[in-house]
């Protein structure tokens, strides 16, 4: 009699694993790369692949898709300066006699709002000061 015992299963091991460094050297040159162009740079190095397994390759991998934005300018010592100066004089605002504008129509960007990095780590954009209100508002940010 033959055995009716459950033959094994899994040990299937993606192809692009072979190519692993590669991919990870194109998320790391480029994170903001959408898949399609993730796939693309994968093609032109003659990496095999498709979307749905470069997806999968991502997540195995622990790489998320997200992205924040901050204002490039917030490295320059005198946009530090006056940013540590608005934040103390802060408490001595009357916030009954503040007026909010809101200037949401106005676009006038093509910053990509998100990028790839290691999942629990956040990948930070910097952009121009004036292009990022419209990305928060873009993205349903409420800040």
């Amino acid at each position: 009699m033959g055995c009716v015992a459950p033959k094994p299963r899994g040990d299937s091991r993606s192809v692009l694993e072979d190519y692993a460094q590669r991919i990870l050297a194109l998320v790391d040159e480029q994170p903001d790369r959408t898949l399609d162009e993730l796939v693309a740079a994968m093609h032109k190095r003659r990496s095999p692949g498709s979307r749905s397994a470069l997806w999968r390759f991502l997540d195995r991998h622990g790489i998320t898709f997200k992205k924040s934005l901050r204002a490039a300018e917030q490295h320059r010592a005198d946009v530090a300066r006056a940013r540590r100066r608005w934040i103390r004089q802060q408490g001595f605002l009357d916030t009954t006699r503040l007026v909010f504008i809101d200037e949401t129509a106005t676009s006038i960007n093509m910053v990509r709002l998100s990028g790839r990095c290691p999942r629990g780590e956040r990948l930070i954009g910097h952009v121009p000061q004036g292009e990022m209100e419209d990305d928060h508002v873009r993205s349903g940010s409420a800040t």
